[in-house]
């Protein structure tokens, strides 16, 4: 039932967003749950239910990842280390992510990538089109970075934002057009806080929130640490 998945899924703290993508499978059912107004203690659909056990036995597999939370190796050299943000935004037609990667590096070619933060969000009940949640996702990054970026207490010498869809990147680009609300208030929470040369493309097979906005079971969690 939506009562007994949401107690269940709700029940895993996970702040930081670091298994995103898994907890990413029990909303999608309660939202599949709510498209069909199902009670709170009406049974699901058959075939969500058998997503649902899978997701519910696989859980404790979690148990076997694991994250390095060492930002700054002490092998870098202090005198000339430097620190850059990497925020990534992907989205599907279920749901939309981003991801915060802090680099650090020095002046002898030494180096460390570490995960800080990841989210994921639904795509609303109603339908949108796929470069409307790219942009929403963009939007997601820039409100995941200036968060970071506060609560981090090193300085931050670059940041870079990346997404894989060229449409939005023809958005961010394009100051001069006047667009309808939706992509009009989050281009500008973008660039209030971003500039058009903060913003990169990476292909889709190399951007992380891919994960975060399709889901994966708990016993791919390989995935994370890749």
């Amino acid at each position: 039932t939506r009562r007994g998945i949401l107690s269940v899924a709700s029940s895993l703290y996970d702040p930081l967003g670091f298994v995103a993508p898994v907890t990413l499978i029990p909303k999608l059912v309660l939202q599949n749950a709510c498209r069909h107004k199902l009670g709170w203690d009406e049974k699901i659909s058959d075939t969500d239910a058998e997503v649902w056990s899978q997701w519910l036995v696989s859980l404790s597999e979690l148990s076997k990842g694991s994250i390095d939370r060492c930002r700054v190796p002490r092998q870098l050299d202090t005198s000339s280390r430097k620190f850059q943000l990497h925020i990534f935004s992907d989205a599907s037609e279920k749901a939309y992510g981003s991801a915060v990667y802090l680099k650090v590096y020095d002046a002898y070619g030494n180096s460390n990538c570490s995960l800080v933060m990841g989210k994921s969000r639904l795509a609303p009940i109603k339908t949108l089109s796929i470069p409307r949640l790219e942009l929403a996702a963009a939007a997601l990054a820039v409100k995941l970075y200036l968060m970071v970026a506060q609560e981090l207490d090193v300085e931050i010498h670059e940041r870079f934002f990346w997404t894989d869809s060229m449409i939005v990147l023809g958005y961010i680009n394009n100051e001069k057009r006047r667009f309808k609300t939706f992509v009009a208030n989050r281009l500008a929470l973008i660039h209030e806080s971003t500039t058009p040369g903060d913003w990169r493309y990476v292909p889709s097979k190399l951007n992380p929130p891919d994960l975060a906005s399709r889901g994966f079971y708990p016993y791919d969690t390989d995935k994370l640490l890749t």
